[in-house]
């Protein structure tokens, strides 16, 4: 199986656990819930294993884009938000199911990075090697 196929067979694989999901908008005059997951970003130009250089140590990175992983239940309200009494018991039922209250703004969302040496890790480099000698050929017919 070519780095090809086996990134096309996992991001098959991210596309099946996010379910579909779409990450919602987190309002300021609402309450969200959030449940544990895979979501999709709403916007994505792409959804899979990439490769992408880290801000910090220039080095290549191996993530899955277009994808919020949400690493607990959640039930966020924005703040300054006021919460009716009504409104009060529905978090409470949340928080009896075991979900974390975030009530201090936006959660944040860790990327989901693959360590070196991981199937993901290994086939994203392939890829991006595959390319870069794709690009350099390219470039050199081209320029004759």
């Amino acid at each position: 199986m070519t780095p090809q196929q086996q990134i096309a067979l996992l991001n098959a694989n991210f596309n099946t656990l996010s379910q579909g999901r779409i990450y919602p908008f987190i309002g300021k005059n609402r309450i969200t819930v959030l449940e544990k997951g895979l979501y999709q970003k709403k916007n994505a130009t792409y959804r899979g294993i990439g490769v992408t250089k880290d801000d910090i140590t220039g080095k290549d990175k191996t993530i899955l884009m277009g994808y919020y992983n949400v690493p607990e239940d959640m039930i966020i309200i924005p703040l300054d938000f006021i919460v009716t009494p009504q409104l009060q018991d529905l978090v409470e039922r949340y928080k009896a199911q075991g979900y974390k209250l975030m009530d201090k703004g936006f959660p944040q969302l860790q990327v989901m990075e693959f360590k070196e040496g991981t199937l993901e890790h290994m086939c994203a480099m392939k890829r991006k090697e595959d390319y870069t000698l794709n690009m350099k050929e390219y470039d050199s017919l081209n320029n004759k």
